[in-house]
């Protein structure tokens, strides 16, 4: 005899169980959330936990199953007091997110163990579809799309199983058409059949619609920033909401915040006029703490001088001593489109002119204000003494650190870099005699073995960003490469600090050189004993990395998204298919119905309603298939004999007569049947309660 429906049914729902688990665990993997080796292990264990209810049902094994589950919930459980103990370092945002891929983990192999239930398999089904969100939603990336899309025709699939399975199971002790009497409408076999199918079918059909329905909607939907919400699927490196050109502008470099893990190219939109023979680093913002993933000043206090409209700037940072010996120069200094309210200067400012506000923070910041007028000042005139960046003089200071100003901003790296950087910055600066042989070894390390790339991949949550880009990624742009030479030149007790601002710029019209958004621009500033502070750029030079040649999937997505035009022409396609796939659907499920109204008129098979026992046995299989002890497939009624309590032979004896044999039992040997397999079900049923 073949498996109940009930238990028919629930085998593919173990199996969506098992797709989406494992789908899950290749997304925690490819975000790398979980290690290789790790995933290898959990995996096995994962499929070995799911085929463990299947094939290990008596009472005495689904005990051991128990407890194993419980032994796997208290490994978790001390792994999760652990991390709490241990703490998550600097960035719990970002280092939050194994702890969770591994609870995940472990939970899902807990939890297989004693899949049984309907019940049971939705939990199971939700941890593994828990597991895929998480990681899409930590660690995004191209190769998160394959299980994205392995897992969610699967929940559909294994949502439209549970429904069913929902059925039959409230119905598991009706009675169908067994034996020989008055003719029906059709054989138990081919009412199975007719159940699966339309079961299959019903799947199938969810599975287009909602995949076909989704498509619809992403397509029609406006899509931001390009295809900047589209890059985890289509291949784009791109991997922040953060690196839209909105917030990579000049407010990104002069806000006091510089976040590592930000990517996304600048406009070419006007800043600024600066004179065409001033130089070509204007400082704007000095960032003095790195945490490992991020850039920070050291406060946010705002203090507004007064005596204008020609203002005095103090010096908040460390004085340099070529303030005495470099001539000052002025410069007017033209404000254009884009210019987000912050001071850039060729140097260290000693005052500036303007018809309003003037702000300055405690790191020598500054910040232009509307007039109390109301109006917007359209020009400033600064004042500054621009920085020593001549090489000789520069390479004819010592190394004296005596000399070095005593403040520890200029050293600060955190506890957590690691040690491979340090001595990366003792290998580089082995040979070196002099600061300035330090900075050169630095900057010529960093030129010839990193790439400049403004869409370089992000890195690992938890990873060090300098540490990613130096030994990982190997490619990055002016962040990148001017955090790598502070923190190499730091390592080896030289100060250096990070700064942005703008440079270069274009030549124009009227004598003026233009700074564009696309001129926003990081790089160092390192301290020389006698002399003071002078700019590195180790950016400058930099090889670009190499172009990857756009993929088949990444065009075809262009060519679909780029425009609204293009996209309401995917979206009325893919509905137009969606309508096709309804029409096929229903004419395939007219069909079916068709050859089996005349396979059923055809055939002559008698039926009748079934007899007490054959409840009886209803009623004991739904009771095993609860208790995870159903009938596995091809089971005959004596192997299930073998495999329960002694004394229910006789029973299942009498209940094979009753379905085939011509010789009837008796009333009083149905009698004592139908009472020994329903007390054989309530005792199965109480030792699993308890």
């Amino acid at each position: 005899m073949g498996l109940s429906d009930a238990e028919a049914a629930r085998l593919p729902l173990r199996i969506a169980v098992l797709v989406a688990g494992l789908a899950g665990l290749l997304a925690l993997a490819t975000a790398q959330l979980l290690s290789g080796s790790m995933t290898v292990a959990v995996v096995g264990c994962f499929v070995l936990a799911c085929a463990a209810p299947v094939w290990l049902a008596s009472p005495v094994e689904a005990v051991l199953r128990r407890r194993a589950s419980i032994g796997v919930l208290l490994l978790v459980a001390g792994y999760a007091v652990h991390s709490a103990l241990a703490g998550l370092g600097e960035d719990p945002l970002q280092s939050i997110g194994p702890v969770l891929a591994t609870l995940l983990a472990g939970l899902a192999v807990a939890h297989a163990l004693v899949l049984g239930t309907r019940r049971d398999l939705l939990v199971g089904l939700t941890i593994g579809l828990f597991m895929t969100v998480l990681a899409a939603g930590l660690a995004p990336g191209p190769a998160v799309a394959v299980p994205l899309l392995v897992g969610w025709p699967t929940a559909v699939t294994a949502l439209v199983l549970a429904q069913r399975l929902e059925q039959l199971e409230a119905g598991h002790a009706l009675a169908r058409p067994v034996r020989s009497g008055p003719a029906s409408s059709g054989s138990p076999s081919s009412d199975s059949s007719s159940r699966s199918s339309s079961t299959g079918t019903g799947t199938a059909g969810a599975v287009a619609i909602t995949m076909v329905a989704g498509l619809v909607v992403f397509l029609l939907l406006p899509q931001p920033n390009g295809l900047s919400a589209r890059s985890r699927l289509l291949g784009n490196d791109t991997q922040l909401d953060a690196s839209s050109a909105e917030v990579r502008g000049t407010g990104y470099y002069s806000s006091g915040i510089m976040d590592l893990r930000t990517r996304g190219s600048l406009s070419d939109a006007p800043v600024l006029d600066v004179p065409a023979d001033s130089p070509e680093l204007w400082r704007g913002t000095v960032l003095s703490t790195y945490d490992g993933q991020a850039w920070f000043g050291t406060t946010s206090s705002l203090e507004q001088l007064t005596n204008g409209p020609t203002y005095a700037v103090p010096q908040q940072l460390d004085p340099s001593p070529s303030l005495a010996s470099t001539a000052p120069r002025t410069d007017v200094v033209h404000l254009l489109d884009q210019f987000s309210g912050s001071v850039v200067a060729p140097g260290a400012v000693t005052s500036v002119t303007v018809h309003g506000r003037l702000l300055l923070d405690s790191d020598g910041g500054l910040i232009l204000g509307t007039a109390s007028d109301g109006n917007i000042p359209t020009t400033y005139t600064v004042t500054s003494v621009p920085e020593v960046t001549d090489p000789k003089v520069l390479a004819a200071a010592g190394s004296d650190t005596g000399t070095d100003p005593r403040d520890p901003r200029w050293l600060q790296l955190p506890a957590s870099l690691p040690q491979r950087v340090r001595d990366l910055g003792a290998q580089i600066t082995s040979g070196a005699t002099t600061r300035y042989a330090e900075v050169r070894a630095v900057e010529t390390y960093l030129r010839e073995n990193e790439k400049y790339q403004l869409d370089s991949p992000v890195p690992a949550p938890g990873a060090d960003a300098v540490d990613d880009f130096l030994f990982t990624s190997n490619a990055g742009f002016c962040e990148q490469f001017a955090s790598a030479e502070v923190v190499l030149l730091r390592s080896r007790g030289v100060p250096a600090r990070m700064v942005t601002g703008l440079a270069y710029g274009t030549p124009a019209a009227g004598g003026v050189r233009r700074m564009l958004v696309s001129n926003a621009h990081a790089w160092v500033e390192v301290w020389y004993p006698g002399i003071g502070w002078a700019p590195s750029d180790p950016t400058a030079g930099a090889a670009l990395a190499e172009a990857d040649s756009p993929s088949l999937l990444a065009t075809l997505g262009h060519d679909i998204f780029d425009t609204a035009t293009s996209r309401a022409a995917a979206g009325m396609i893919a509905g137009l298919l969606a309508l096709l796939v309804g029409i096929v659907l229903r004419w395939l499920a007219r069909v079916t119905r068709r050859r089996r109204a005349v396979a059923a008129a055809g055939s002559t098979r008698p039926t009748a309603p079934p007899g007490p026992v054959l409840l009886a046995f209803r009623r004991l299989e739904g009771v095993l298939a609860d208790t995870g002890r159903g009938r596995r497939p091809a089971e005959t009624i004596a192997e299930l004999a073998r495999r329960l309590p002694a004394g229910s032979g006789g029973a299942l004896g009498t209940l094979e007569r009753e379905c085939y044999s011509p010789d009837v039992p008796s009333d009083a040997e149905v009698g004592w049947a139908v009472d020994a397999l329903d007390d054989l079900s309530r005792t199965l049923a109480e030792v699993t309660r308890q």
